[in-house]
């Protein structure tokens, strides 16, 4: 539906058309024409005509985090001049490339690959940058929320490994200033209404990862232990609030009874202010 139209032959002229709200014409046989096949075929994946734009979200920022990594070295070679064009790989995770291509990228290729793909999905969607950091706002059920899909791949104090996290979805200015992160970009799209993940994710008994009660947390780690695990995995996480009559005591008990091997549990803030608990398993 989107009348104007620009002729796009790389990733950031791509990303330039669509945040601009212009509808992009890929170059044949260009980088930009490689990175909108490979957005569109994913989001037919992963995304359908019956979900919500927030549901829509969930899918992107889930599929970027759990196909992607941060590329660290890519990082610390642009500090000391190593970084050539003859480095493809490591020049790519500037850009979307970075994610579509080698599943690896600095927070510009994780923030440009996002905004890609939200805006393909008709969901309002910027990039901002601040403090040596790129993420997103995205404008859902009227207002604007950040989304940092970089920060969600989060250390683990567990072992050396990454873990997805919904601390980074939908999130306010506020939290982010918090984190150490504030930007000037876009200042007129102020991301200042709370949204509550685990109160919001649902599973098909109804049960969300608010777990207010014994039946709620019951179907939820009767969820958890029919969960499909990747060969190869070392632990299998999840997260969730947990009410005042539910204890990590009453969860550990729960892992047990199910099957499943408690390793630890450790807890952040989200932004909403609450105490989110990220329970590790041993697969």
């Amino acid at each position: 539906k989107v009348g104007t139209t620009i002729q796009v032959s790389n990733s950031e002229q791509l990303v330039y058309a669509l945040e601009m709200g212009f509808k992009p014409v890929c170059k044949a046989g260009s980088s930009a024409e490689t990175v909108y096949n490979k957005a569109q075929t994913i989001l037919k994946d992963i995304c359908n005509d019956t979900m919500s734009n927030v549901d829509k979200l969930y899918a992107i920022y889930t599929w970027i985090i759990m196909n992607a990594e941060y590329d660290h070295l890519a990082s610390d070679k642009s500090t000391n001049s190593e970084l050539t064009a003859k480095q493809t790989r490591y020049y790519d995770s500037w850009f979307a490339e970075g994610i579509f291509n080698h599943g690896k990228a600095v927070c510009e290729g994780f923030a440009k690959a996002f905004l890609i793909m939200a805006k393909l999905e008709n969901i309002p969607c910027v990039m901002v940058t601040g403090n040596n950091h790129a993420w997103n706002r995205v404008y859902v059920n009227g207002a604007w929320y950040g989304i940092d899909s970089t920060h969600g791949n989060s250390s683990s104090p567990v072992g050396n490994y990454e873990a997805l996290t919904y601390t980074e979805f939908m999130f306010t200015d506020a939290y982010k200033t918090s984190e150490g992160y504030s930007s000037t970009d876009h200042s007129d799209l102020k991301a200042t209404t709370t949204f509550d993940f685990y109160d919001y994710f649902t599973i098909s008994s109804g049960a969300d990862f608010k777990i207010d009660n014994a039946s709620e947390l019951s179907l939820i780690m009767a969820y958890i232990a029919s969960t499909p695990i990747p060969s190869g995995s070392k632990y299998l996480t999840f997260e969730c609030l947990l009410g005042a009559s539910v204890s990590v005591n009453n969860v550990k008990s729960q892992i047990s009874a199910k099957g499943l091997s408690f390793h630890n549990c450790y807890t952040t803030t989200n932004a909403a202010g609450k105490t989110v608990y990220i329970f590790y398993l041993n697969v």
